[in-house]
């Protein structure tokens, strides 16, 4: 089960990453309202950090890229070879339930690391 480990990893980053701008733009937008509308006295600190977590964002989108990348491309290739084996191939139960998992786990991956990166994508822009 260590196959899962690395798509957990991604999965608790985005999901952390998602929720800390969801709770930024929460406190944005209570500060404007606030005021009554206008920007804030502290609306320069508010602004520095929303680049520094954007820059953060830039910095990890640079390591966990290739990951997502390299992730779904070799999801997508064991899914492709599974089925194959499972349609071409003449197996016994126990094979056949074996590889039925093996496609199930490289859909998994392929929707963890989907569904992950593009909620995150969604609240950071």
């Amino acid at each position: 089960m260590t196959w899962i480990v690395p798509q957990a990893n991604a999965a608790v980053l985005c999901k952390s990453l998602s929720a800390v701008f969801i709770s930024f733009n929460e406190f944005f937008k209570q500060t404007i309202m606030e005021n009554n509308g206008t920007f804030p006295p502290n609306f320069k600190k508010m602004q520095i950090l929303h680049l520094n977590l954007c820059k953060l964002v830039e910095e990890l989108d640079s390591d966990f890229g290739l990951f997502f990348a390299t992730d779904i491309g070799f999801s997508i290739l064991l899914c492709l070879f599974v089925l194959y084996q499972m349609i071409k191939i003449t197996m016994d139960t126990v094979s056949f339930v074996s590889f039925g998992f093996w496609f199930a786990a490289g859909i998994a991956i392929i929707s963890i690391a989907s569904f992950f990166s593009a909620q995150t994508n969604i609240w950071v822009c």
